[in-house]
């Protein structure tokens, strides 16, 4: 009797065991969190600890978009990538971003070996940023350079998962270079395999971008993802003549991937009557660079061009580059530095000025006049044209003596930013001579800096000390006060532009961390659990003990027992799906 009583106990936990080939609703998790158009990501569906267990996807609308999640010793792990040729379930099914639209719709199935089915219905929106990595593997130290095209995110992140998924460095956060527009950083791994994710999104969430790349380390190997080629960013601004063709060199562009031949670079078709882009070299290997010049051709209005140059091995895309190209004219055609014609003895040196300034503040430049005639120059005046007339002046010497010089001044008082050019025209008895003038003027930022480091003390005030002591928040801050430093000295010595964007980049560093003291602010407070009520405990502690001794009965029945009869059952279901 006590011995069928005590098979009919293990026969109850057995039947009320969890089942090890339990089904359940499958659930699936993304890496990278975030997903957009055509980037390599990973799919993670969960749908049970059985090892019977089948798990198929599907994407309506997409041509060949389905198949099976592969099995792993710990669930069920799908790669998608249209550039990797390891992708375990082929390429990227996302072909469009759905910001703003319909969000695609994934269908999940789980089946078993009792062909039991459990089934998931994931809608997945899908940014429309472009986010290129290079990955640099040198020895056990990965470097990581990502450039965004479609928008600038707020902050890039990167994870770094084993080839199991077991994370080693997770929601990491990369520098931001605001003159490159790049997001750069390095980490230390040990020897293996692993799955790099990167994503960021702009302020708001209003968009955003996303990769992932493959990598090894530990051993010598070419830089993986979408391209290995650097490029310089073009950004310029170039003062010229009307109809005046221009070039500029000295751009860097590095290889740090493997030998590439026959480059060449693409501009946009409604830019290339303008623009020209020559490579020194059209081959390159490992770790070699070259230099590229930019050639402008003539225009007859100022100009502002934007976009992105490819960069090609025949009609292969290898990589992109951002270009800033801002052309002012010299108002009045073709003035350079003015020579003396016959009967055209006055001269002006020097015959161009050009010069940064700040909105609200006076621009000041004197100017040496030279008669080279045999009599005086008298009845000296001037006119203005171009963007100066209206904010203008100029103070002119009444004579200046036969052989000799004189000085003239210009004062300038813009309003208001923006690029200011135009001719100042002095007239005398000896002739003409020109002054060309190119101002570029900024807004006042002082008032900004000041508002930033007023942020800057908010954010601080904000933070736990438990955070101001984490080294990454420090180093932020310190990073943002260097930031703030730079852009006050700069605008101070006259850099306007440097003073511009490390503000620029302060700003951004600001607004991630008033987001890490704003999510500590909403994190719960951790509460102490209640002391149990009183009473004696020992019935219960005997039971409990009971209850373990039976249920270590029954896992050995089935483990020992039953395991056989379920690999062939396993086996059963390979054969039919």
């Amino acid at each position: 009797m006590n011995k069928l009583l005590f098979s009919a106990i293990v026969l109850f936990f057995l039947l009320s065991l969890p089942g090890a080939h339990a089904l359940k609703t499958p659930n699936v998790t993304f890496i990278p969190p975030v997903l957009s158009v055509n980037s390599s990501f990973l799919a993670v569906a969960d749908a049970g600890d059985g090892a019977s267990i089948r798990v198929g996807w599907t994407v309506p609308g997409v041509e060949n978009a389905y198949g099976l999640f592969p099995r792993t010793d710990d669930g069920f792990i799908c790669y998608f990538s249209s550039s990797d040729s390891k992708s375990t379930c082929g390429p990227v099914p996302f072909e469009y971003s759905t910001i703003g639209l319909s969000p695609y719709t994934m269908f999940v199935e789980a089946i078993d070996q009792y062909k039991t089915k459990t089934n998931l219905t994931e809608q997945v929106n899908i940014g429309g940023i472009s986010v290129s990595p290079t990955i640099q593997v040198t020895g056990n130290t990965v470097y990581m350079v990502v450039s965004s095209k479609g928008g600038i995110p707020t902050a890039m992140y990167y994870s770094a998962h084993k080839m199991d998924l077991t994370p080693v460095h997770v929601n990491r956060q990369l520098d931001y270079n605001i003159i490159t527009d790049r997001f750069t950083g390095n980490v230390d791994l040990e020897q293996g395999e692993y799955y790099i994710s990167f994503w960021g999104a702009l302020t708001g969430n209003s968009d955003w971008g996303s990769s992932l790349a493959r990598i090894t380390v530990g051993e010598a190997g070419a830089p993986t993802g979408p391209t290995a080629l650097q490029a310089d960013e073009v950004k310029v601004y170039w003062l010229i003549n009307k109809g005046q063709t221009y070039q500029q060199t000295g751009f860097k562009l590095s290889n740090l991937g493997g030998s590439v031949t026959n480059l060449t670079v693409s501009i946009p078709d409604a830019l290339d009557t303008y623009l020209d882009i020559v490579l020194d070299k059209d081959n390159l290997g490992t770790n070699e660079s070259t230099f590229f010049t930019v050639k402008f051709a003539g225009s007859q209005t100022d100009l502002r061009l934007n976009g992105d140059a490819e960069i090609k091995s025949g009609s292969t895309v290898l990589g992109t580059f951002p270009f800033q190209i801002r052309v002012s004219l010299i108002d009045g055609g073709a003035v350079t530095c003015p020579t003396v014609a016959a009967g055209e003895e006055l001269t002006v040196a020097p015959a161009i000025w050009t010069a940064s300034g700040v909105a609200g503040e006076e621009l000041s430049r004197t100017f040496t006049i030279t008669n080279d005639a045999d009599s005086d120059a008298t009845s000296l005046g001037y006119t203005l044209s171009g963007a100066i007339s209206t904010i203008a002046t100029v103070e002119l010497p009444s004579t200046v003596m036969a052989a000799g010089t004189g000085t003239a001044t210009v004062t300038v008082t813009p309003t208001v930013s923006g690029v200011y050019t135009g001719a100042v025209k002095i007239t005398s008895t000896a002739g003409p001579a020109t002054i060309v003038v190119g101002l570029d003027i900024e807004d006042d930022m002082s008032s900004q800096i000041e508002d930033a480091k007023d942020e800057l003390e908010s954010a601080e005030l904000s933070l736990t000390a438990a955070q101001e002591a984490d080294p990454i928040i420090s180093s932020l801050i310190d990073d943002i006060t260097s930031r703030l430093d730079s852009a006050e000295s700069d605008f101070d010595a006259g850099s306007y532009e440097l003073a511009k964007r490390e503000l620029e980049g302060a700003r951004g560093r600001i607004a991630a961390l008033s987001s890490v003291a704003a999510a500590a602010a909403l994190a719960p407070t951790p509460s102490t659990p209640a002391a149990p009520a009183g009473g004696d405990m020992t019935v219960p502690i005997i039971l409990i003990v009971a209850l373990i001794a039976i249920m270590a009965v029954a896992g050995w029945f089935y483990f020992t027992k039953v395991k056989k009869g379920k690999k062939e059952l396993e086996k059963e279901l390979e054969e039919e799906y």
